[in-house]
C-alpha cells in the first residue's frame, strides 16, 4: 500500500507542480501507516496541509490517484478534497477511457451523454437524482432467461445484508430473497438461513474466488448447494454452478457503467442492477455500507485464514478500489427513485449527506484500526 501511496503522490510529473504538498501529505500518510501517530494527528494534519495546496494547480490537476490513496489509508473525509472543479475530476487511466469510449458506441448519442453527465455530476459529490434517460438505460439491462427474467407486473424481491438479519421476518410478502455473502460472512450463519429459507446467493468476487479455490468436496459448496440459485461474477459463473450444481446468473448489466472507470460497484449494486431490470423491487435488510461499531466479527473473519488479520487497512483498501463516494451516491439515487427500501439501519445511511457519510466511515473503518 505505501508503494502504490508514493506512487500516485511522487512518480509522475504533476508532482512538479506542487511537490510540497505531495511531499507533506505522503509524510503524514505513511506515519500512520506506521503508527508513528494516532488518527485524529494525521486527520489535522492532512486538514492543514490541504488548506495550504495551491488552488489553481489543483484545478489543473486530476487527482483521483490521490483521492484513492486517501480512502486506502482510511480518511474518507478528506478524499474529496481532491475535487476542486476543472480538471481535477478527469480520468486519466485506462479503465475510465474505456468505459467512456463504450458508452458512446454501445448507446445512442442523446443517451450516452445524458449518462455521462450523470456519472461527472456523482463523480464531483453531487447528490442530485438521475435523469429519466439514465433511469430509462439502469431500468434496460441486458435481460436473461430464467427464475429472474423479466416480468410484465412488478415483484419484490428481499436482499438480506451481510449483518444480523431475524430468520423470522424474512419472505413474508416477497416473492424472491437473496443473501449477500461477502468475506465477513459466517458461514455456519449461511447455512442456518439457507436451511430455513428458499433464497438465492449473492457472491461477490472474493468469495467466488475462494469456494472455487477450496473445491467441490469443501463445506462451503456443500452450505452453497442449500441455496436455489447463484448470483456471482461473470467469469466465475460457470464453474460456481458446476461445481454446485445449482443455477448460476451473472451479474452483468448497466449499473456498474456509472462509475465512469473511477472504481467500481460493491456487491449491493451489483445485485439492485440485476434485479430493477428485470422489474423487481428491492428491501435490504442487514446491510450498514459499512458504517457500523463493528463491520467483520474477528472471530469469523474468513480473511484470517490468508494472513489478513482484523485491524488492518484491507476494508478501507478495498473501499477505496471501488470508491466508496460513488457507491454511496448511486445507492442514494436509486432508493431517492423508489428503487429500494429497507430497514432502519440502510435508510438511516441513505439519509445522510455524502459528507456526512463519508465522515463515518473515517470513524467505521479509519480510526477505529489499531
Amino acid at each position: 500500500m505505501d508503494l502504490a501511496a508514493k506512487k500516485a503522490f511522487t512518480r509522475n510529473a504533476s508532482n512538479i507542480l506542487e511537490r510540497r504538498f505531495r511531499r507533506d501529505t505522503l509524510k503524514i500518510l505513511l506515519k500512520w501507516s506506521h503508527q508513528a501517530v494516532d488518527y485524529d494527528w494525521a486527520h489535522s494534519e492532512l486538514l492543514k496541509t490541504f488548506s495550504r495546496r495551491n488552488r489553481l494547480i489543483a484545478k489543473l490537476i486530476p487527482s483521483s490517484g490521490i483521492s484513492q490513496a486517501l480512502m486506502a489509508y482510511g480518511f474518507f473525509s478528506i478524499s474529496t478534497k481532491t475535487c476542486v472543479g476543472g480538471l481535477s475530476t478527469f480520468q486519466v487511466g485506462l479503465a475510465a477511457n474505456v468505459s467512456k469510449y463504450l458508452l458512446y458506441l454501445r448507446n445512442a448519442k442523446s443517451i450516452a451523454w445524458a449518462v455521462r453527465r450523470d456519472i461527472l455530476l456523482s463523480q464531483r459529490g453531487v447528490a442530485a437524482n438521475f435523469s429519466p434517460i439514465t433511469e430509462s438505460f439502469i431500468a434496460n439491462s441486458p435481460p436473461d432467461a430464467g427464475i429472474l427474467s423479466e416480468t410484465s407486473s412488478e415483484k419484490t424481491c428481499l436482499i438480506v445484508g451481510p449483518g444480523d438479519a431475524s430468520d423470522t421476518s424474512w419472505s413474508q410478502g416477497q416473492d424472491l430473497t437473496i443473501i449477500l455473502v461477502t468475506l465477513g460472512k459466517n458461514l455456519w450463519t449461511l447455512k442456518s438461513q439457507l436451511s430455513n429459507n428458499d433464497a438465492m446467493v449473492a457472491l461477490n468476487l472474493e468469495v467466488s474466488e475462494m469456494v472455487l479455490t477450496k473445491g467441490a468436496d469443501s463445506e462451503w459448496a456443500e452450505v452453497l448447494k442449500l441455496s436455489t440459485g447463484l448470483l456471482c461474477h461473470l467469469q466465475v459463473s460457470k464453474e460456481l454452478s458446476a461445481m454446485t450444481g445449482r443455477p448460476s446468473y451473472p451479474l452483468v448489466g448497466n449499473i456498474p457503467n456509472l462509475w465512469g472507470g473511477l472504481g467500481g460497484p460493491n456487491l449491493v449494486p451489483y445485485v439492485l442492477d440485476f434485479l430493477i431490470s428485470k422489474r423487481y423491487k428491492a428491501t435490504i435488510v442487514g446491510a450498514n455500507l459499512y458504517v457500523a461499531s463493528t463491520i467483520y466479527p474477528s472471530e469469523t473473519d474468513p480473511r484470517i485464514e490468508e494472513g489478513l488479520q482484523p485491524g488492518s487497512f484491507h476494508t478501507c483498501i478495498s473501499q477505496a478500489s471501488h470508491n466508496a463516494a460513488m457507491n454511496f451516491l448511486v445507492l442514494k439515487k436509486l432508493y431517492a427513485a423508489g428503487h429500494i427500501t429497507g430497514d432502519d439501519r440502510i435508510t438511516n445511511v441513505l439519509g445522510m449527506g455524502l459528507s456526512e457519510y463519508l465522515a463515518a466511515l473515517d470513524v467505521s473503518l479509519g480510526s477505529t484500526r489499531k
